[in-house]
C-alpha cells in the first residue's frame, strides 16, 4: 500500500479490469472510509504563496480569474477560489519546498457545495517549473451511471442518468467538497515510475512515456510547483489507463476546476519560526482617467516592516506608495513580511481595478435572527453609493423578493439563509461588488425547558466531569449524560499562540454571554480577553468564536477559563485549563545571539562538541565550552545500567532513549524502563536496562526537533 494512503491503492495491485465490476476506493468525506483532510487540520503547516502560468479554458468570467484567492489557507467560501474554466490550468508556487515524508505531502482544495458534483483535475509536480510529474490516476466514471445510493452502487456500464460517486475515482484532484482536501503523497510517483519500467505495466503509451521521461528530472524532497489541470468532463480527457474521464461539463461562467488552496503537510518550513498574519487594507477601484497614486497600508502583528511587491497589472511602487497606470484593467500586489529568526515568512494580496466607469458600493445592514414564529416577511435596507437601486438574491435558503422585501416560503428551523445584495452598473457605472448577509432560523430554548429534558440540572452541576457545568452544556450544545468534547471550546498552542474557538448555539435563547479570561503564572488576576467582531461567524445554527492571543513571553503558564451568564442571573466558571509556553528552538538562538549561518540543528557553536540542538534540550550557553558531564551520566546499579540525563522541561524536544549489546543494532526502551522527576526547572530521566549474563549494555539518547 502506498504510503499515507488507506485506500485501494493502484498501481500496486496491478492490472485493473474495467469491465469485471467496480472497484472501490475512498469515499467522499461525509462518508467512510475516506482520506478527506479538513481544511482547519493542524497537520497543515503551509501553503501556497503565489502562482504562474495561468490559463483560463473557456466559460470562466473574468469575476473568477482570481488566482490570488487560491493563495493562503483554505476556508469554506465557495467565492474565495480561482475559476480554470473548461480546460484551464495554472501553477502554485510554494516560498518552502514540499517534502516527501511520512504519509500524504499535500492536499488540493476545491469549492464544491455537492458531492456529486465535483469538478475534476489532473495533479502534476514539479522542482524546476519547467518538468512537471503527473499523479498516476483512475477514473471508473462512465457516462450513463444510475443515481444511487452509497453502498449500492450501480454496476460497471449500467445507464441512466449520470452521477458521482468518490469511490470511483482516484488520485484526480478533487473528489471531495469544499472545506475538505484530496491529499496526495509524492512516493507513488517512484512507486509508478518503477511500475512503469516493468512488464507487468497497465498504464497507457502515453502515461507511461510521461512519467518514464519527466519522474527522474524530479527531486521528491525540493518541490516548489504544482500545477493544477482542468480536465473537460465528456470523456475527451483520459486516465493513466486510456479511459475516458468524465464530470460535470457544458457549465457556462464558472465551468471547470475551482481551486480554493492547496496546504502542505511535509514542509522544508521551518516549524520552530513563529507564524504572523499581515492585514492589508482593501483598494477602491478607480476609473481610467481619473487614476491617482494611493498608498498601500499594510501590518503584520510581529510589527515587522512590510514591503509590497506587484504580482501583475501595470503599475509601479515606490515604497508604500502605488502609482497605477491609466488604462483599464487589474493591479494585483502582494505585501511581504520576509520573517527573521524568530518569525516565519508572511504574505497577503489585495487588487486594484481600474474600470472604464465609475464605481459604486453597497451599504447592506445586518440581518437579525428570527425563530419559526416570526414573520416570514422581512424588511431589508441595502443601497449603493451610486443611487442605482440593488437588487437581491438568495444563495441559500428558499423565499421570493419584492422590492426590498424577502417573503421566506420555508421558515422551519434550523437553518441559515443567506441573502446577496447585488448591483449591476449601467452606462455610467461599473458592476458593484456583491454584498451577504446570513441569519440564523432557530427554535429558541431557555435553559429550564433545556434543564427539564435532560434530568432537571442546576446550572452549576457538571455531570459528565468535562470540566464545564450544565450551564455551559446548554450555551455549548453538548450532552450532561456524557461528555461531547466536539462541541466543547477547542485550545492549542503552538509557537507561543494559543488558538481558542468556540460556538454558542442561537437557540440557547437564555445565554447573555460568554467570557474568555486568562491569567498568567502565580498571578490570582484574571483577564477577560473579548472576542472583535470580525473573529464571530454563523455557521449551521451555531454562533461561533475564533481567538488568538501570544502568550506573555517564553517559559511562562497562563490559564484559561470561561464564565457564563444566563437570563436569569445565574453565573458559572469553568474550570481552568492550564498552558505552558515552551522554550522555542528559536527563542534560544535569539537568547544565546545565534544567528541565521549557524542556526543549524547539528552546528555546534563551541568547540566542545555539542550540537545546538543538545545545548538547547537542556539549556545550557551555546557558546560557553561544556561537558556531556553536566547533563549525563552512566552508571551501574541491581538493576542494570543506569542512564541519567537532564532535559529542560521547556525545551520542545522529541527524546528517544535506546539501548544495545553490540553497538549495531538498537533498540528502544520501553515506557517501564524509564522514570522521570522534575528538579525545578529540569527534568531528570532515569533509563534503567538489565545486563545481559556475560554480555555488555550500551545506552544512548536521540534527541530530535
Amino acid at each position: 500500500m502506498v504510503a499515507g494512503s488507506s485506500e485501494w491503492v493502484y498501481p500496486q495491485s496491478g492490472e485493473v479490469d474495467k469491465n469485471a465490476g467496480p472497484v472501490y476506493f475512498c469515499a467522499a468525506a461525509s462518508q467512510t472510509p475516506t482520506t478527506a483532510i479538513a481544511y482547519d487540520d493542524p497537520r497543515f503547516v503551509d501553503w501556497a504563496s503565489g502562482w504562474k502560468d495561468v490559463y483560463y479554458g473557456e466559460n470562466c468570467a473574468d469575476e473568477w480569474r482570481t488566482p490570488h484567492l487560491a493563495c493562503g489557507k483554505a476556508g469554506t467560501s465557495v467565492f474565495d477560489i480561482v475559476c480554470l474554466g473548461d480546460g484551464g490550468s495554472i501553477t502554485m508556487t510554494f516560498d518552502n519546498a514540499i517534502r516527501d515524508g511520512e504519509g500524504f505531502d499535500f492536499a488540493v482544495f476545491e469549492n464544491s457545495f455537492d458531492e456529486k458534483f465535483l469538478e475534476l483535475a489532473y495533479v502534476e509536480v514539479s522542482s524546476d517549473g519547467v518538468n512537471f510529474v503527473r499523479f498516476p490516476n483512475l477514473s471508473f466514471m462512465i457516462p450513463g451511471f444510475e443515481d444511487f445510493e452509497y453502498g449500492d452502487p450501480p454496476p460497471i456500464g449500467s445507464t441512466g442518468s449520470e452521477s458521482f460517486d468518490a469511490r470511483l475515482v482516484y488520485n484526480l484532484a478533487s473528489k471531495y467538497s469544499i472545506g475538505k482536501g484530496h491529499p496526495f503523497d509524492l512516493a507513488e510517483l517512484k512507486y509508478a515510475y518503477d511500475f512503469a519500467m516493468s512488464a507487468e505495466c497497465t498504464f497507457s503509451d502515453e502515461y507511461k512515456n510521461h512519467i518514464i521521461q519527466n519522474y527522474p528530472k524530479l527531486d521528491v524532497q525540493n518541490v516548489r510547483y504544482v500545477r493544477i489541470v482542468d480536465i473537460i468532463g465528456d470523456g475527451r480527457n483520459r486516465d493513466s489507463e486510456g479511459y475516458p474521464i468524465c464530470d460535470p461539463c457544458n457549465c457556462v461562467g464558472s465551468a471547470g476546476f475551482d481551486l480554493d488552496a492547496i496546504g502542505v503537510i511535509n514542509s522544508a518550513k521551518n516549524s520552530a519560526l513563529k507564524p504572523q498574519t499581515i492585514t492589508f487594507e482593501p483598494l477602491e477601484p478607480m476609473q481610467y482617467n481619473k487614476v491617482v497614486p494611493v498608498e498601500l497600508v499594510a501590518v503584520s502583528d510581529s510589527n515587522l516592516p512590510v514591503r509590497f511587491e506587484i504580482v501583475s497589472g501595470n503599475a509601479s511602487i515606490d515604497g508604500n506608495v502605488l502609482t497605477p497606470a491609466a488604462e483599464v484593467g487589474e493591479i494585483v500586489i502582494r505585501a511581504v513580511q520576509d520573517g527573521n529568526d524568530i518569525y516565519a515568512k508572511a504574505y497577503a494580496f489585495q487588487i486594484l481595478k481600474i474600470t472604464e466607469k465609475q464605481t459604486q458600493a453597497i451599504t447592506f445592514s445586518a440581518i437579525p435572527n428570527r425563530t419559526p414564529e416570526d414573520s416570514a416577511t422581512i424588511g431589508l435596507e441595502a443601497s449603493s453609493s451610486s443611487g442605482l437601486p440593488v437588487g437581491f438574491y438568495l444563495v441559500s435558503g428558499n423565499g421570493d423578493f419584492s422590492g426590498q422585501t424577502l417573503v421566506l416560503n420555508d421558515t422551519s428551523a434550523p437553518q441559515i439563509i443567506t441573502v446577496r445584495a447585488y448591483q449591476d452598473g449601467d452606462s455610467d457605472y461599473a458592476q458593484a461588488t456583491p454584498v451577504d448577509r446570513s441569519f440564523a432560523i432557530y427554535n429558541p430554548q431557555t435553559f429550564s425547558q433545556w434543564s427539564a429534558a435532560n434530568g432537571s440540572v442546576s446550572e452549576t452541576d457538571d455531570l459528565n466531569g468535562d470540566g464545564y457545568c450544565a450551564a455551559f452544556d446548554y450555551a455549548f450544545g453538548s450532552e450532561t449524560a456524557s461528555a461531547n468534547p466536539q462541541n466543547l471550546p477547542s485550545m492549542e498552542v503552538q509557537n507561543g499562540v494559543i488558538s481558542i474557538s468556540w460556538r454558542v448555539r442561537v437557540d440557547s435563547s437564555d445565554v447573555q454571554s460568554v467570557q474568555l479570561k486568562t491569567r498568567v503564572g502565580d498571578s490570582s488576576l484574571w483577564v477577560r480577553r473579548p472576542a472583535s467582531s470580525g473573529d464571530l461567524y454563523i455557521e449551521n445554527g451555531s454562533v461561533y468564536c475564533n481567538y488568538y492571543f501570544s502568550m506573555a513571553q517564553p517559559k511562562n503558564s497562563i490559564d484559561v477559563r470561561f464564565d457564563i451568564s444566563l437570563a436569569s442571573g445565574a453565573t458559572a466558571v469553568s474550570e481552568p485549563r492550564s498552558f505552558v509556553y515552551a522554550y522555542a528552538y528559536s527563542d534560544w538562538l535569539a537568547d544565546n545571539l545565534i544567528g541565521e549561518r549557524e542556526s543549524a540543528a547539528d552546528y555546534c557553536v563551541s568547540s566542545d562538541g555539542m550540537t545546538n540542538l543538545q545545548k538547547y534540550a537542556s539549556n545550557l550557553p551555546a557558546r560557553q565550552v561544556c561537558s556531556q558531564s553536566q547533563v549525563a551520566s552512566f552508571s551501574k546499579s541491581e538493576s542494570g545500567a543506569v542512564l541519567t540525563y537532564k532535559f529542560y522541561k521547556y525545551a520542545e524536544v522529541k527524546k528517544t532513549f535506546q539501548w544495545s549489546t553490540d553497538m549495531s543494532n538498537w533498540f528502544d526502551a520501553s515506557d517501564s524502563d524509564i522514570t522521570v522527576e522534575e528538579v525545578q526547572t529540569d527534568l531528570i530521566y532515569k533509563f534503567t536496562k538489565p545486563i545481559p549474563d556475560g554480555g555488555r549494555c550500551f545506552m544512548r539518547v536521540k534527541i530530535e526537533k
